[in-house]
């Protein structure tokens, strides 16, 4: 996809080249996400490439790839499939999808050591390693890191989008 686009816009047009990548392969990139992100780093390399190679296109090879995406402003597609997957298990937790998600984890609300939300999930024992690398126990950690705040700012959030 990447190599129509260059092809499309050649080496000229930065704009259009980033608008293309943003319109075309960022979704692609990001369908579904929480389902089949992956957890081997090489299938991680393999997805942020792809990126690498649209602001390597847009910025030129002169530049380390942090850079490039500080002048672009994006976000790096690892960093974004970890916002979207905390997305999706606010929308798990608060009954906006239709998962029971009583088989996976259970709410165990404020406790008394160092509780940052009401929120606060503890996983089921995963026995194989394929519910161990699952989005469910994947993201516990980093939802029960979140500040009271962001859970809150997540609730606002979504409701632009209904």
């Amino acid at each position: 996809m990447l190599g129509s686009i260059k092809r499309t816009f050649g080496y000229s047009n930065k704009t259009g080249i980033k608008t293309a990548f943003k319109g075309l392969v960022i979704p692609i990139l990001e369908y579904a996400c929480p389902v089949w992100n992956p957890y081997l780093v090489k299938h991680t390399k393999a997805l942020e490439a792809n990126q690498r190679r649209a602001s390597r296109l847009i910025c030129g090879p002169d530049k380390e790839y942090p850079e490039r995406l500080l002048e672009l402003k994006w976000d790096s597609l690892e960093l974004r499939r970890k916002y979207l997957s905390l997305v999706q298990m606010y929308k798990i937790i608060f009954g906006y999808c239709v998962i029971n998600y009583h088989h996976y984890f259970d709410v165990i609300g404020i406790t008394r050591t160092r509780s940052k939300h009401e929120y606060k999930i503890r996983p089921k024992v995963a026995r194989s390693n394929y519910f161990k690398y699952s989005f469910f126990h994947r993201y516990i950690n980093d939802w029960n890191s979140l500040p009271s705040e962001v859970c809150h700012l997540l609730a606002f959030s979504l409701l632009k989008f209904h």
